[in-house]
């Protein structure tokens, strides 16, 4: 039924768009940086402009342009920047990443970064010690690469991907999670030497409630319930803690257990999973409460559990030893380290299980944690931060009541703003049939308000009014 109701409705808005007025082309800088500079990372030309997305690695930044580009700057002392080269100075002008395009996502680890291209497939550069950039090597690539192997017969569609220190993460379309590089503490959810990765030792996240998003359906994660790892391709032992999991694996391997993820999150050596019934699956290093679990301690955590008492989660982000999560009512809720306030709770008590933050003045969008501090974008488009403010991390820019969404380096900060009206969704400067085809992809579904670019009047929903707002600007450009 919504099929035929769109399509009804695109009818109506192109004949609303025949008295449709045009108002002039007047593009505006888009991204705002503040904290630490050292390597020119929040360096923000007056002219930079058309940007849907923003990264914060420790020292360096990505931005996504809407012609589908990617920008790069700060620091390359690995080959973060993706422009040939790697070397110690500063590179404070953003510049484009050479043979990339039709890019739709991004992320940044600490110092290596990732995008996904519109055919789904991963790209990475940068630092691979640990094999982050899952090219079987340890070899830094200077260069955009391709991820080999994620999905079944490596024929899998990405839908988010996280990066944190020394590893990686990507959740894909049928709703599996991959994971590659470090594997110290279990961040892959890869183990050995009898740690059993049975779903028979969790819950079983396929009798979750009813989802809030629709994914392909899953494949069946064939593990019986004493499967035990023994070896992957490319595995390599090495010290870690206890000897009960590999330390790194350079090539993507399946997270066991979790299923249905929409979105993922990598801390310094813990990862996150958002399922699309509002909960959130937990793995790795619990030594500060990261996991949420209501325990902290030193040993690696391979298996994803459950986070107890959270529920109707619609964001995730996760810093060097802390998780945040936002709720559907526009609550954030932080769990682990917290000497330097990052958790937002009004203490400086590191916290095993969510406790609600409580800094914030009202119902929030976005958020981004970072090193040692938190941001987040309230409905109204103002801005909070809170946590660590050695370098200015937490200084928010005066007068800002339209970002849109932020991300946070190890010690700045980065917001991209809204300067464009929201009936522009895919920020092309003109309201037109790709604007209708991004929302048609998403009519009916449901969120907090102006949860994504596809809910133009931000009230939770993509339907009707939307539908209406596109109508009366059609054709319009700026």
């Amino acid at each position: 039924m919504f099929k035929r109701i769109f399509i009804s409705l695109c009818v109506l808005i192109i004949l609303l768009g025949l008295v449709s007025p045009a108002i002039a082309d007047n593009p505006l800088p888009d991204v705002l940086a503040w904290g630490y500079n050292a390597e020119g990372q929040t360096n923000v030309p007056a002219d930079f402009a058309n940007d849907n997305a923003i990264a914060a690695g420790y020292y360096h930044n990505l931005a996504l342009k809407v012609d589908g580009t990617v920008w790069t700057w700060g620091g390359n002392d690995s080959g973060q920047l993706g422009n040939g080269g790697s070397d110690l100075g500063a590179h404070p002008d953003p510049a484009p990443v050479g043979g990339l395009d039709k890019v739709t996502a991004i992320a940044a680890g600490a110092y290596h970064s990732l995008v996904i291209r519109d055919d789904g497939k991963v790209w990475v550069w940068g630092r691979n010690a640990q094999g982050q950039l899952g090219d079987g090597s340890t070899s830094d690539s200077f260069l955009p690469k391709q991820v080999a192997g994620l999905g079944p017969n490596g024929n899998g569609f990405t839908r988010a991907i996280a990066g944190g220190y020394g590893h990686s993460l990507a959740a894909l379309t049928d709703g599996s999670v991959w994971a590659w590089g470090l594997n110290n503490m279990g961040q892959l959810g890869l183990s050995i030497g009898g740690a059993s990765l049975g779903a028979s030792s969790v819950q079983n996240i396929a009798d979750a409630p009813s989802p809030r998003f629709v994914l392909d359906p899953p494949p069946a994660l064939s593990l019986p319930s004493d499967f035990k790892v023994g070896s992957y391709p490319g595995m390599v032992l090495g010290p870690n803690a206890g000897g009960t999991v590999p330390y790194y694996n350079p090539t993507p391997i399946q997270v066991p257990v979790v299923n249905n993820v929409v979105a993922v999150a990598a801390g310094y050596d813990h990862s996150v999973a958002l399922i699309n019934d509002g909960t959130v699956w937990t793995w790795g290093d619990n030594s500060i409460g990261q996991l949420g679990l209501g325990t902290a301690d030193g040993d690696p955590h391979p298996v994803p559990a459950l986070v107890p008492r959270l529920f109707n989660v619609v964001a995730i982000a996760a810093g060097v030893g802390h998780s945040l999560a936002l709720k559907s009512d526009g609550t954030v809720w932080a769990w682990g380290r917290n000497v330097d306030g990052e958790l937002g709770d009004g203490t400086t008590t590191d916290a095993s299980r969510p406790v609600q933050v409580t800094v914030l003045s009202g119902p929030v969008r976005a958020i981004a944690a970072g090193g040692y501090h938190s941001l987040a974008v309230f409905r109204d488009g103002t801005l909070a931060a809170w946590g660590l403010d050695t370098q200015g991390q937490i200084d928010l820019p005066q007068n800002v009541n339209n970002g849109s969404r932020v991300s946070a380096g190890l010690m700045h900060s980065l917001t991209v703003l809204a300067n464009r009206p929201p009936w522009d969704i895919n920020g092309d400067h003109v309201v037109n049939v790709l604007d209708i085809t991004r929302l048609g992809a998403h009519f009916g579904e449901t969120g907090p308000a102006g949860w994504i670019p596809e809910d133009v009047n931000s009230d939770g929903g993509i339907n009707v009014l939307d539908v209406s707002a596109i109508g009366l600007n059609w054709g319009r450009t700026w």
